[in-house]
């Protein structure tokens, strides 16, 4: 592969990379969220509220679930961009 198409391979994995860090960004958000929704309704301490810290629970755990993905993804992503340069 020549020195362009080595620079279009990088690029385009740079830019599947950021895109990564933004979805991880928003995951550890929208987990911190419901994170702070079930300590409220925790606190409460209501028989209706079990089912809904039980559901909150769950979503988090989901939301974990595909941030530690997305993580594994950038850093297979950077693998491969070291790979490709380490070819030049």
């Amino acid at each position: 592969m020549g020195i362009k198409g080595n620079y279009e391979v990088i690029g385009g994995l740079l830019e599947e990379r950021r895109g990564t860090e933004k979805e991880e960004k928003h995951l550890q958000e929208e987990i911190e969220r419901l994170r702070t929704r079930r300590e409220v309704l925790a606190a409460e301490n209501s028989d209706r509220n079990a089912e809904l810290l039980h559901s909150l629970d769950r979503q988090i755990e989901e939301l974990i679930r595909e941030k530690e993905e997305q993580a594994r993804r950038r850093k297979d992503l950077c693998r491969m961009a070291r790979a490709v340069t380490a070819g030049d």
